[in-house]
């Protein structure tokens, strides 16, 4: 393998830890919100249960966009972290091009 492949190889593992690490805190910012919209629901007046019902089930669809993402994040990361650990041990060969 040549140190190019090598640098390609260390570039996608950061851009895909980067990416994974953003995923993760959009699932968990979507969390937060799907609890508030639960906590509201749960709480609210008799008058405004179909409207606190409708947010709940918007958040909650949210929430599952996000796990989704979240998930193909990770299986990426871990495909870039295989591709990583098969060049990590590679040394730039003299002459090599």
């Amino acid at each position: 393998m040549t140190w190019i492949t090598t640098a390609a190889s260390k570039r996608r593992f950061g851009r895909e830890r980067f990416e994974f690490a953003e995923s993760w805190a959009c699932w968990r910012d979507a969390c937060d919100d799907l609890r508030r919209a639960y906590s509201s629901w749960k709480g609210c007046l008799t008058a405004e249960r179909a409207l606190a019902f409708a947010n709940y089930r918007a958040a909650l669809d949210r929430e599952e966009h996000a796990a989704r993402v979240y998930a193909d994040s990770a299986e990426r990361l871990h495909a870039a972290s295989k591709g990583f650990a098969a060049t990590a041990g590679t040394a730039r060969q003299p002459g090599a091009v």
